[in-house]
């Protein structure tokens, strides 16, 4: 109960603190710059960390060297909404999330990601997809890493290693672009929150970089399945983690 109430606590100072990010939206809403992107990434990176470490989540990274300095596309699997925050409380430099659509309108939340050079993606329009991918190829080229759930939502059921199909479009953006995609697993979100909401129970969330794989020297039929040779490689990871 007291972590419980800590937790609130929390929450509402986050919410005063990021008075400054929503008056930062007001005046730079159209683009955000690099030098905006750092320090909202910053402040919600600080956030992450805080609010991790209030609920009891123990998180344990590995494979932070995998990480190239160069502007990749993180691909991760998705099972519960402190994947978000382990993501935020990791990466290093500028990093511009994909989102759904509905995340936009999540107060404070909505203008942070928008300040991150953020995108968002409506599942049920086909022209709308395709401009978000072309902005994260823009992004891309101006040295702006992405983040993107290949799912396209969140696991509900399941074990770790019951990845739902990856949608293959989000890798236009390394096709294009050349940019390494690196593989993200993230274990034991669901346990947190989604197995027994309302209630946050503290525990261990690991967050695992795989190496960084480019797609020009993949071969042929890699290529023409990128979404299954990707959800392979993650299911291994995931694999080879729980076995260790």
């Amino acid at each position: 109960m007291l972590r419980l109430l800590l937790f609130l606590l929390y929450v509402i100072v986050f919410a005063v603190l990021m008075i400054p990010v929503f008056i930062l939206w007001i005046f730079v809403r159209d683009g955000a710059n690099h030098l905006v992107h750092r320090i909202v990434q910053a402040m919600m990176k600080g956030a992450a960390v805080s609010y991790m470490w209030l609920a009891g989540i123990r998180p344990e990274v590995k494979g932070l060297e995998n990480i190239p300095e160069e502007p990749a596309l993180f691909v991760s699997n998705h099972t519960g909404i402190f994947d978000v925050g382990a993501a935020y409380a990791t990466v290093k430099s500028p990093t511009a999330f994909i989102g759904k659509i509905q995340a936009k309108k999540i107060p404070v939340i909505g203008q942070a990601m928008g300040l991150m050079n953020g995108l968002f993606l409506d599942r049920d329009n086909l022209k709308q997809g395709l401009q978000v991918v072309l902005s994260a190829i823009d992004h891309v080229k101006n040295g702006i890493s992405i983040w993107v759930c290949p799912e396209g939502t969140r696991e509900k059921e399941g074990t770790p290693t019951d990845l739902l199909p990856f949608r293959a479009g989000c890798f236009k953006i390394a096709v294009k672009t050349g940019a390494p995609v690196v593989p993200v697993v993230i274990i034991g979100s669901r346990d947190l929150f989604e197995a027994h909401k309302p209630w946050i129970s503290g525990g261990k969330l690991k967050i695992i970089y795989g190496r960084p794989v480019y797609t020009d020297e993949l071969p042929d039929e890699a290529k023409k399945h990128i979404g299954e040779y990707f959800r392979n490689i993650m299911i291994d990871m995931i694999k080879e983690e729980m076995q260790g």
